[in-house]
């Protein structure tokens, strides 16, 4: 995969995932929390003063 203007969303996120299964890099997650109220504010806070070494991600429960 070569990154170009006219590629498909389709066709970069493909190589996205295959270059993610080989190992290429790896996404660092700092922090897991639940969609709460609380949680959200929380999260937009850090992102927006210090953000931490990582992905904040926010888990919805079925």
């Amino acid at each position: 995969f070569v990154p170009r203007k006219e590629y498909l969303d389709a066709e970069a996120f493909a190589g996205i995932i295959k270059a993610y299964q080989k190992g290429a890099f790896h996404v660092f997650i700092s922090m897991n929390l639940s969609a709460s109220l609380k949680h959200v504010i929380q999260a937009h806070q850090l992102v927006e003063g210090h953000p931490p070494a990582g992905k904040i991600i926010l888990s919805f429960e079925k």
